[in-house]
């Protein structure tokens, strides 16, 4: 696969320049030139494949490299995945001794010889992609969906990471409905995907989940460059480097935020959440967890769909 950057289309990387780097010369971040889709065929034979095999076959689609998804899986445990309410999962992400879902993703950047692993980073990304190919066949695996039923995902929206990863999942095929990225009251992503129109400056209140203490994510450049495109991008950066707000038309703002749901919610609601679900539940969550299924229950008490739902959880209670 051939990588171009946010700001230009002129020059090509090869995916091994993406491994070592994780800004462009240009300056900007590393985007696919093309995504081709999984035909339908091919979608079936993935799904039936072990969780780690899965994943690495979606990362071979990215990087020159060949992992054995049975070495995988003898080094990191495949997610473990627990029914929580109505229509709702969790998956833990995280790795067991580190206790963080970057734990998992460094440690797999390793094994590809990879040098870069800071959230904005394309493998971080592209591991994003291959992990949610990964769980989508463990549910269909387990009768939780069937293959081709869409399933709506539930994350925090930090340097927006996961999100973007779930962008380019579904551009490869991946069924995805909706994606609910929650964040706490430092976020400007509801302003942008809901009103059109975000300040664009870097004022953060420090809060006790430090992961969601992101005014504007890096990996939202992303989004804008590929649905918005180049002129969109001049006008954020000139807003940016000027710490001034930078705007959207409505068709603009529609076209952003398609697939997506940005819901807020305060950090102080955390532990309240986290306790109210072990007693209703009996499910120990991490307080960053905890509030992303606080936002998923604002968003589906807005009429947002009830179709079934996985909550990536990120951070395991143990580490808190």
């Amino acid at each position: 696969m051939l990588y171009v950057t946010t700001e230009s289309e002129e020059k090509t990387y090869t995916a091994q320049a993406t491994l070592t780097q994780t800004i462009a010369e240009d300056g900007g971040l590393f985007i696919p030139m093309a995504l081709p889709r999984y035909a339908d065929r091919e979608l079936v034979e993935l799904m039936k494949l072990p969780y780690w095999e899965r994943v690495s076959r979606v990362l071979g689609r990215f990087f020159p490299v060949s992992l054995d998804g049975w070495f995988l899986s003898r080094i990191l445990p495949e997610p473990e995945i627990q029914e929580v309410g109505h229509k709702s999962a969790i998956a833990s992400l995280w790795e067991p001794v580190g206790g963080s879902y970057q734990n998992t993703v460094e440690i797999l950047c390793k094994q590809m010889d990879c040098e870069r692993t800071e959230p904005w980073s394309w493998p971080s990304v592209a591991v994003g992609v291959a992990v949610l190919f990964g769980l989508y066949g463990t549910l269909c695996q387990r009768g939780w969906i069937h293959l081709g039923q869409n399933l709506n995902l539930a994350m925090g929206a930090g340097e927006f990471t996961l999100p973007i990863a779930s962008w380019y999942a579904g551009r490869l095929g991946l069924p995805l409905g909706s994606v609910v990225c929650v964040c706490n009251e430092n976020s400007k992503l509801w302003d942008l995907f809901h009103r059109g129109e975000v300040r664009l400056d870097d004022t953060v209140i420090h809060t006790e989940l430090p992961l969601f203490d992101v005014s504007v994510p890096q990996n939202l450049r992303r989004l804008i460059a590929h649905t918005l495109g180049k002129e969109a991008l001049v006008r954020y950066d000139l807003a940016q480097s000027r710490r001034r707000s930078f705007f959207l038309s409505e068709h603009e703002t529609a076209h952003l935020r398609q697939g997506f749901y940005i819901s807020v919610a305060g950090a102080g609601r955390a532990q309240t959440l986290a306790a109210g679900l072990y007693e209703t539940e009996h499910c120990v969550l991490s307080p960053y967890t905890a509030l992303v299924y606080g936002g998923l229950m604002d968003y589906r008490s807005l009429g947002g769909e009830g179709a079934p739902t996985l909550i990536l959880g990120e951070e395991s209670p143990k580490r808190l």
